[in-house]
């Protein structure tokens, strides 16, 4: 046991230098002391003023390292920041590139009419309509419009097909036409009291233009789908300007006396009623490829639509007789009864069909028994 003798007997031994030591270790260790305070203990992790005020500044569930999404979806809870949010992305690719908001009434009229097979009722469509005379309707592309003109108080007259009843008419003044036909676009007839050619509007019948013929006698005019062709009694065939009238070509005609000239889209045809023979003609030269005997007695006109051809045939014989023709044969494949005497005959190649024809006896329009040539 170590007793209070023992510590006595140590310190004499120290001496008093060692003592001396002893004394200001004890008092450096004083002064060195950490007072302990209730509820503390003493460590190395001090918490310091600047890590109180750190934490002090962070709000109160504030999450560490949140992810893109955490974050895109904080962002967008918040009013007024103008994220561009999923909703707005699938809003945007709905929208067609160049989409107006609010178009004008004008505006739409003008979208929807630029369209095609929208068949809009267009301004230009009404002022057409408002043009048309609500008595006197216009010829349409059927295939069984028929027309004929009577050179004794010279009309160019549309009827129906079944009743023959006038559909549409337009004065000639003095004229007397002789032929009629066209190309894919234009109707022409030819008039022998003032020895001219006549450029007709195909809607209206009104003529567009006119030209001296090339001789006193004209009587057939028609052509293909783009070439007009003419011929005269002086046994001529021309081919002529589709604009002017003006003479482009001039050949003998291969028979005598030739009276009508016409086509289809791409053949040519020619008529004589002397030696009573239709032609089918070089579209180049004219010059004849053959030639066949004219059904019936005296040919007065030929000419065609697209595809199909027809003769008129005027005489006391036979009759007044209107024909179909086979285009390869020149055989008749159908014949009717003429409505008069007809003088001339063509058409569009627009399947529009055209007769002239002479009455000689009566100005007084008849109703004719249904006519089933069909073009």
């Amino acid at each position: 046991m170590y007793t209070k003798t023992n510590w006595q007997q140590d310190i004499t031994a120290l001496g008093p230098t060692n003592l001396n030591k002893i004394e200001q270790g004890i008092e450096d260790a004083h002064n060195d002391k950490v007072d302990k305070e209730v509820g503390k203990g003493l460590s190395t992790n001090d918490y310091t003023n600047v890590e109180k005020t750190k934490l002090s500044s962070i709000e109160t569930g504030a999450e560490v390292n949140p992810t893109n999404t955490e974050i895109k979806i904080a962002y967008e809870a918040n009013t007024n920041t103008n994220a561009f949010t999923n909703s707005l992305q699938t809003k945007l690719n709905g929208i067609e590139t160049g989409a107006q908001a609010n178009p004008t009434n004008a505006e739409i009229k003008t979208a929807y009419e630029a369209n095609v097979n929208t068949n809009v009722f267009t301004d230009a469509l009404k002022t057409k309509l408002n043009g048309i005379d609500a008595y006197f309707p216009a010829p349409t592309t059927q295939s069984n419009n028929v027309y004929y003109c009577d050179s004794s108080i010279d009309l160019i007259l549309r009827v129906d097909p079944s009743s023959l009843l006038i559909l549409q008419s337009y004065t000639l003044s003095n004229s007397s036409p002789q032929g009629i036909g066209g190309t894919s676009s234009n109707l022409y007839f030819s008039g022998d009291t003032d020895d001219r050619l006549y450029l007709l509007n195909t809607n209206t019948l009104a003529m567009i233009s006119r030209a001296d013929a090339p001789t006193s006698t004209p009587r057939g005019v028609g052509g293909t789908s783009s070439n007009l062709y003419h011929c005269d009694l002086n046994d001529n065939l021309y081919r002529l300007n589709t604009s002017t009238l003006a003479v482009l070509q001039t050949v003998s005609a291969p028979g005598t006396n030739p009276t009508g000239i016409g086509g289809t889209s791409s053949n040519l045809y020619h008529c004589d009623s002397h030696k009573r023979l239709l032609y089918q003609l070089n579209t180049s030269t004219l010059a004849s490829i053959n030639s066949v005997s004219a059904p019936g007695n005296q040919p007065t006109g030929i000419g065609g639509t697209s595809s199909n051809l027809y003769k008129c045939d005027t005489t006391a014989f036979t009759g007044d007789l209107l024909y179909q023709l086979n285009t390869s044969t020149l055989a008749a494949i159908n014949t009717v009864d003429s409505p008069a005497n007809p003088t001339g005959m063509g058409g569009l190649k627009s399947n529009k069909l055209f007769i002239e024809n002479i009455v000689y006896n009566s100005t007084t329009y008849k109703i004719f028994p249904p006519l089933s040539l069909t073009t």
